[in-house]
C-alpha cells in the first residue's frame, strides 16, 4: 500500500484549496424547495416540536434530526445550512482521496476526481444539491473501499453495516447497495462467511431503527403510519407505462446532456470500455456496478430529478477520472490546431461554462441583488424565489405571527418571516389530497383555527404531489367544512402577483 505520507500526498493539499473554490458560489445558492421543507422539519424539532405530530413529511426520520441537531448549533439561517453543505463535500473530498490513495489509484486520477467532482456537484446549482442524496456520498463511498479490500474481519463488516444503515436511514432506496455485496460474497468462496454477511445486514438494520426510536418515544408511531400510507400511494405515480417511459428518456436525455455533461459521459465510456490494466478490473467492476444499481433504483422510484442522479456521483466521477487520466496518457496532444479544436470542443461540452455561471451567481448575490432575484423567479418550475420573499415581506409588514402558508412545490415563504413559522405541513398537498389520511387533515384543521393571516397559492396545480389535479385553491375550496369555516371567520385582504390570495381573520 501508498504510503499516504509521502509526497504524492503532500502535493494533493493544493488541490483541496481548488476543490474548495470551485464548491464556493454554492454558499450563495438560494433557499431550494427540498431545502426549504428540511429546514422547516429541523426548526420545529429544535425548537421542541415532535416528528408526525408537530411536522409531517414523507422524508425518512433521520433527516429531519439531523436538520434539527444543525439547527440547534448553527442556527435557523440559510448560510449555516450552505456552510455544513460545503465542508460535508470537502469531508467527502478528503475521505475519497485518501481511500484512493489507499486502493493504490495513481495521483494524477485523484487530482482529477478533486476537481471534476466539485465541479459536477455545483454546477446543479441550487435545487439539486444537499439533498438526501448527497448527505449519503459518504456512507457510500465507504461501502465501496470496505467492500472490495481484502480483509474479511468483523471490523470490516461492522463498519459496511454502519455505513449502510445511515444510507438507507438517508433514503431508503440506497440499501440496494447491499445488492453489489451479495454480488461479491458469492464471486469467491473464500470470502463466503454466512456469519460475517448477516452481522453486516444486522447492523444496517439496527442502525435503521435507531433513527426510528425518537419517533416511537415521542409517540409518533401512529403519525408515521399514516405518513407511510400517502407515501405508498405517492409511490404509485407517475404509473407505469408508454407515457412514463417517454417522460424519463426526455428527462434523462436532459439531465445526462446538459447537467452531466456529454464531455464527462465521453470519459465515463472510455474508462468503462477500454481500460484494461489488470490491478484496476476489480474495482472498476464493483464501481460499475454500484452504479447501475443505483441508477436501477432512480428508476424503480420513478422519480427522476437530477438529484435523484446524483446518488451515482461517488462511482460515476471516479471512472470519468480514470477515464480522462486514461486519455490524456493515451493520446498526447502536440500543440496544433487539431488538437486546439478537440480541446476546445470537449471544454463547451464539460461542465465549465456551467460553472462560470455559478460564479456569476455568486458575484450577483453580492453585488447585483435584483439581478440575483430575477435570475432565480422566471416561468420555470420552482423558480418564484421573488414570490416568496414578496409574501414574506407582505406578511412582516403585517406584523402577524399567526401566518400559515398553504402551498405545495415549496415554503421557502416561512424561512423570509421575521418570526418562527410553527405550523405543521411544508405541503398543503398531504392535507388536501384525495389520498390525504384523516388524521393530516385533523392536524390541520388545528392550524386553520389557530393561525390569523393566511396565504392560498392558486397556481401550484402539482399532479405529482397532490395525486390529483387542481392547486391548492381549487382544492381547499372543494372541503365545505373548510371553505365555510374561511368565510365564516376570515375575510380576503389582498391578492398578491395574481396568484396568492391572502385572508385575515376578521375582527371579533
Amino acid at each position: 500500500m501508498i504510503d499516504i505520507d509521502n509526497k504524492m500526498y503532500k502535493g494533493i493539499w493544493k488541490y483541496f484549496i481548488v476543490a474548495a473554490l470551485i464548491l464556493l458560489p454554492t454558499l450563495a445558492f438560494p433557499i431550494a424547495s427540498d431545502l426549504s421543507v428540511f429546514m422547516h422539519g429541523g426548526s420545529i424539532i429544535a425548537n421542541g416540536g415532535y416528528l408526525f405530530q408537530d411536522f409531517y413529511d414523507i422524508k425518512p426520520p433521520f433527516i429531519y434530526y439531523l436538520f434539527a441537531a444543525i439547527n440547534f448549533l448553527f442556527g435557523d439561517n440559510l448560510i449555516a445550512f450552505r456552510l455544513f453543505d460545503f465542508f460535508y463535500q470537502l469531508t467527502f473530498l478528503v475521505i475519497t482521496s485518501y481511500l484512493m490513495f489507499k486502493l493504490e489509484l495513481k495521483t494524477k486520477v485523484i487530482k482529477a476526481f478533486l476537481i471534476i467532482f466539485p465541479l459536477s456537484y455545483t454546477i446543479l446549482n441550487y435545487r439539486d444539491i444537499f439533498q438526501t442524496e448527497s448527505l449519503a456520498f459518504i456512507p457510500l463511498i465507504l461501502y465501496f473501499y470496505y467492500l472490495i479490500i481484502e480483509d474479511n474481519s468483523y471490523k470490516k463488516h461492522l463498519i459496511m453495516g454502519t455505513v449502510l444503515g445511515i444510507a438507507i436511514a438517508l433514503k431508503y432506496t440506497l440499501g440496494i447497495i447491499f445488492i453489489g455485496y451479495i454480488v461479491y460474497f458469492f464471486s469467491d468462496s473464500k470470502k463466503r462467511d454466512y456469519t460475517k454477511a448477516i452481522t453486516q445486514l444486522i447492523i444496517a438494520i439496527f442502525v435503521v431503527v435507531l433513527t426510528f426510536v425518537p419517533v416511537l418515544v415521542t409517540g409518533g408511531l401512529d403519525g408515521f403510519l399514516d405518513t407511510n400510507s400517502y407515501l405508498a400511494e405517492y409511490a404509485k405515480y407517475p404509473p407505469i407505462g408508454a407515457a412514463l417511459a417517454k417522460q424519463m428518456i426526455d428527462i434523462l436525455t436532459h439531465n445526462f446532456g446538459t447537467l452531466v455533461s456529454v464531455s464527462t459521459l465521453f470519459f465515463f465510456l472510455l474508462a468503462s470500455l477500454l481500460i484494461k490494466d489488470e490491478k484496476l478490473q476489480i474495482m472498476k467492476k464493483y464501481l460499475l456496478l454500484f452504479c447501475f444499481l443505483l441508477f436501477l433504483s432512480v428508476l424503480l422510484e420513478r422519480k427522476i430529478n437530477m438529484y435523484h442522479i446524483t446518488r451515482l456521483y461517488p462511482y460515476y466521477i471516479i471512472i470519468i477520472s480514470l477515464g480522462l487520466v486514461y486519455f490524456i496518457e493515451k493520446y498526447r496532444f502536440r500543440f496544433n490546431l487539431a488538437s486546439f479544436t478537440l480541446i476546445a470542443m470537449f471544454l463547451l461540452m464539460s461542465p465549465l461554462l456551467r460553472f462560470v455561471n455559478s460564479y456569476k451567481i455568486a458575484f450577483d448575490r453580492l453585488f447585483r441583488y435584483e439581478s440575483y432575484l430575477a435570475y432565480y423567479t422566471n416561468d420555470k418550475p420552482f423558480n418564484i424565489l421573488g414570490h416568496h420573499i414578496a409574501i414574506a415581506d407582505y406578511i412582516n409588514k403585517k406584523g402577524e405571527e399567526k401566518f400559515l402558508f398553504i402551498n405545495t412545490g415549496g415554503n421557502q415563504t416561512i424561512h423570509y418571516l421575521n418570526s418562527k413559522y410553527k405550523y405543521k405541513f411544508p405541503h398543503s398537498a398531504f392535507h388536501l389530497s384525495p389520498k390525504a389520511p384523516a388524521s393530516y387533515k385533523k392536524a390541520f384543521e388545528e392550524d386553520l383555527k389557530d393561525a390569523n393571516i393566511i396565504a392560498i397559492d392558486s397556481l401550484d396545480n402539482i399532479f405529482m404531489i397532490f395525486l390529483t389535479d387542481g392547486s391548492s385553491y381549487d382544492l381547499f375550496f372543494k372541503e365545505k367544512e373548510y371553505k365555510d369555516y374561511l368565510n365564516n371567520y376570515f375575510e380576503l385582504d389582498t391578492t398578491l402577483l395574481n396568484r396568492y390570495f391572502i385572508y385575515e381573520r376578521k375582527c371579533k
